[in-house]
């Protein structure tokens, strides 16, 4: 999957970004323009790991890094104002697009590997991170060949490409007439991907209701099982609207301490459907306008907590920009100190493997300024 991760990026620049004046939107359009280019150059040789890292490739494919590395540079200057969540969206496609060139520069596979990963993860994290009013007439599927892929990888890029209803369908044959062993629930997530789009970008209860109904009566695993059944009465409890009053902060609150009372464990997805019904609340929540700084930080804190709980395969990276956000926004408060705890964590995690932690020159010098700016 990691191979369509140049064209994700540029329907992330189409789709999820955009200065509101006339003479930036155009500069924005001819650097995605160029972007482009570079991508249907890159793109052939990149689907083919062998190739990609082959020598007679590798002097192309660093120009093409370069100039990718380049354009997210302007896009990057050209979001400036816009909001917080957006600014650190592009930067963070900067930061990953520079340790890739840099990683493939210095011939350190699985670096560049992880970096053209993270690119594709924060793509993923924009389209699900909120409520979706449509799909997108930009349809990335339309040049690939789909029955050629598995169901998982058919409904991430349906997901990629913001064919939501399609990618539902996609992991509705996958819950139902699949049958799927521990390893896929583990590695792909079939069931909390499928409840982030039925829950959060296209809310469809009654759909997601009708279709864990059919699950349960499957032979799946006495734990999954488990699951869909609280699942199905966390739905139903939402659907009765018994959730908390006040503003959106205060509801999203209340749905995060009713989720956590029935977790068992802290990466517990018991309590998934009140994270994502709270995640949903905490989104409506920082698009008001003239909101102090220390709320702010509170729900894009909280965002964080939401996601490390739902901990979504290859989406880690969303939680870490929410605790970033949460830092910028209230530096040297307990907030940012908690939200830097949680972020040094997960990074941490995340660069650990069976031969010690490895954390790369420049995630260790962001960690540290990170650290700076919250004690």
């Amino acid at each position: 999957m990691a191979r369509f991760i140049f064209v994700v990026f540029f329907s992330l620049l189409i789709q999820g970004f955009g200065p509101k004046d006339h003479a930036n939107s155009k500069k924005l359009k001819g650097q995605m323009h160029g972007l482009f280019s570079n991508l249907t150059v890159v793109m052939p040789i990149y689907l083919n790991p062998i190739e990609f890292f082959d020598e007679s490739n590798r002097k192309n494919v660093s120009k093409q890094l370069a100039d990718i590395h380049s354009r997210t540079v302007a896009i990057n200057s050209l979001l400036t104002k816009s909001d917080e969540e957006h600014q650190v969206l592009s930067s963070s496609l900067e930061h990953s697009a520079k340790m890739a060139l840099e990683s493939y520069n210095k011939g350190i596979k699985g670096q560049a590997n992880y970096f053209m990963g993270e690119m594709l993860d924060t793509c993923m994290s924009c389209h699900t991170s909120r409520l979706s009013k449509g799909d997108s007439p930009f349809d990335l599927t339309k040049n690939v060949d789909m029955e050629s892929l598995d169901g998982f990888s058919r409904a991430k890029i349906l997901t990629i490409s913001r064919r939501f209803d399609k990618a539902m369908a996609e992991y509705e044959d996958l819950l139902l007439k699949s049958d799927l062993t521990i390893s896929d629930i583990i590695h792909f997530d079939p069931f909390l991907n499928y409840l982030v789009l039925g829950v959060r970008v296209r809310p469809q209860m009654d759909r997601v209701i009708t279709t864990l109904q059919k699950v349960a009566a499957r032979p799946i695993p006495q734990s999954v099982k488990q699951d869909v059944k609280t699942w199905l009465a966390s739905m139903k409890d939402i659907q009765k609207k018994k959730w908390g009053v006040g503003n959106s902060l205060s509801q999203a609150r209340a749905l995060m301490k009713k989720g956590k009372e029935l977790m068992d464990y802290p990466r517990d997805q018991s309590g998934a459907i009140y994270y994502l019904e709270a995640s949903r609340k905490l989104k409506d929540f920082i698009s008001q306008e003239k909101l102090k700084n220390k709320d702010k930080a509170l729900a894009y804190l909280l965002m964080g907590k939401s996601e490390m709980v739902l901990g979504r395969p290859f989406l880690g990276v969303e939680a870490r920009r929410y605790f970033e956000t949460a830092i910028n926004m209230a530096p040297k408060t307990k907030m940012a100190q908690e939200a830097f705890k949680m972020y040094e964590e997960h990074i941490v995690f995340g660069y650990t493997g069976s031969s010690g932690l490895h954390l790369p020159e420049p995630e260790a010098e962001k960690l540290e300024n990170l650290r700076k700016r919250a004690y």
